[in-house]
């Protein structure tokens, strides 16, 4: 005598499968992380790229800050003197800060007006490695170069050689 297994499993399966469906989105959305209000300041002979990191408290993450070019799309430049809120290590945070020693891989300065840069970071996944989770920017929009002096604006802003950003659309 044949039985049809499917036909006493079915209700089980759908409803795991509804479950499934409805689960999964929630969990995910839970398990995400953005970076917003980036945003930079030169001092002295380093660049302070401040940032705010949104997910979840109890979970690790990983940040890196890229140097981008408007001008050319494929331009990616990892700077490799950092210290901060940068690594493996990071967690979800306001006011997170990434220096960067500018002075020290780029003597003579950086040259253009089309620079930005961008903070990403990725949630770590137990032991199934790195997702992408969010990135955010803040716009240099000039001379990326070693400049001394204060900043008058109150922070928040550009210093030394770094001119205000260009507003984005």
């Amino acid at each position: 005598m044949k039985t049809d297994c499917w036909k006493h499993s079915s209700p089980l399966l759908l409803a795991g499968l509804v479950l499934h469906l409805l689960w999964a989105p929630l969990a995910q959305a839970v398990d995400q992380v953005r970076v917003l209000n980036v945003r930079f300041a030169a001092l002295d002979e380093q660049v302070v790229v401040s940032y705010d990191l949104e997910g979840p408290p109890d979970k690790v993450c990983k940040v890196r800050l890229v140097l981008r070019r408007e001008g050319d799309p494929g331009y990616r430049y990892k700077p490799k003197y950092v210290a901060g809120d940068v690594g493996g290590r990071c967690r979800a945070g306001k006011e997170l800060e990434i220096r960067w020693d500018i002075a020290r891989e780029f003597p003579k300065g950086l040259e253009g007006r089309d620079f930005y840069f961008e903070v990403e970071a990725e949630l770590r996944k137990g032991g199934l490695g790195w997702i992408l989770a969010g990135a955010g920017i803040a716009l240099a929009g000039g001379v990326l170069a070693l400049g001394g002096g204060g900043s008058s604006d109150g922070g928040g802003g550009s210093q030394g050689n770094f001119p205000q950003p260009p507003g984005r659309p």
